[in-house]
């Protein structure tokens, strides 16, 4: 075993990394500390446990004062949220409010590592309160937020190795709106913004997720026709996807690749231009409704599932059946607006 101190740059505290030679694996263990001398004291615990290590003592009677408290973890998360280029201060908001009030009815000395499934039944229990009056779809978002700090808490920061418990979103009866060519076309006339122009019609001509129009890069197929790589997406994906575009998008690609804009940005900016285009509906009419539409309007057109499936990025189609998935009337509706020149 051998032990150093480390600050790495996007940390605030030092680290200590330790290295078990039987394992031959490395551990980061967080002194809390921001000031180096403080981090110098708890090194030396360390140390001396590693002379007592080569002595013969076993690895179990090593400091294990690692995984930190939820209070602690939380603090650090939020800290990271807002640091990041990739989060806006509403998105923080939403964030700091949620996790807050896990935090106090869990109770703050709780360790990581100590959560378990009556956490998990007293969070629920709260979230079910009648004082509350929480509709199914705000109880997802707050559970949302925890089941991210917990998944941050895995890959990023090492602290737990599995998921404590698995809080499973409500399954709600509000369907996506499908949107039409027709009503896609006044939604782009009641948006001023040309730049969020441009993120709608990426998301409803190429399928696009929110998250991923920003990371895309413009290539080439081997057919020598035009796709976009997707270079960062939803979840860990095998292997990149890419998806065609038409030469009339490219431009709007270069916009957004220029902008950047933000998450929360496109979302509230949609649903303005909806309110404004008068087919708002509460839930239903979101950003994500214009990858419904694409999947359902390349369907319409004969597309195959396995190919569409392909084109969003599904592993399985049973996800893309209910992408595609439409009654018969909006059907008649799409064949009546056969027109859009994009699709041609």
């Amino acid at each position: 075993m051998s032990v150093k101190l480390i600050k790495k740059t996007r940390r605030k505290t030092y680290q200590i990394q330790v290295y078990l030679k039987k394992q031959k694996k490395m551990k980061w263990i967080n002194t809390y500390c921001s000031n180096k001398k403080d981090a110098q004291a708890i090194l030396k615990q360390y140390q001396l446990a590693d002379i007592e290590y080569n002595l013969g003592l076993r690895e179990s009677q090593l400091p294990n004062n690692d995984t930190p408290t939820l209070t602690e973890s939380v603090s650090e998360y939020l800290s990271f949220i807002s640091k990041s280029a990739n989060y806006s201060k509403h998105t923080y908001v939403i964030k700091s409010n949620a996790l807050s009030t896990f935090v106090d009815l869990v109770g703050g000395k709780v360790k990581l590592n100590e959560l378990n499934k009556d956490d998990k039944n007293k969070y629920l229990k709260f979230l079910s309160s009648v004082d509350l009056n929480y509709s199914d779809a705000t109880k997802n978002i707050k559970m949302r937020q925890v089941t991210a700090f917990l998944n941050w808490c895995i890959k990023e920061m090492d602290w737990i190795d599995k998921m404590p418990f698995r809080l499973e979103q409500i399954a709600t009866n509000n369907e996506v709106k499908l949107i039409t060519p027709n009503e896609f076309e006044n939604i782009l006339a009641n948006e001023s913004n040309e730049v969020l122009k441009s993120y709608y019609k990426l998301a409803y001509y190429c399928g696009l997720r929110r998250c991923e129009i920003n990371h895309t890069e413009l290539t080439k197929d081997r057919n020598g026709d035009d796709v976009l790589l997707i270079t960062k997406t939803k979840g860990k994906p095998k292997k990149k996807r890419d998806v065609p575009i038409k030469s009339g998008l490219i431009k709007d690609w270069q916009i957004c690749k220029t902008a950047m804009y933000y998450n929360d940005r496109l979302t509230k900016g949609f649903k303005r231009a909806c309110v404004k285009a008068g087919i708002y509906e509460p839930h239903q009419t979101t950003f994500h409704a214009l990858r419904h539409s694409f999947a359902t309007i390349q369907a319409s057109r004969g597309v195959s599932i396995n190919e569409l499936a392909k084109m969003m990025g599904h592993t399985e189609t049973r996800t893309t059946e209910r992408y595609a998935d439409a009654d018969r009337d909006m059907y008649v509706k799409l064949r009546k607006e056969e027109n859009d020149p994009i699709y041609a």
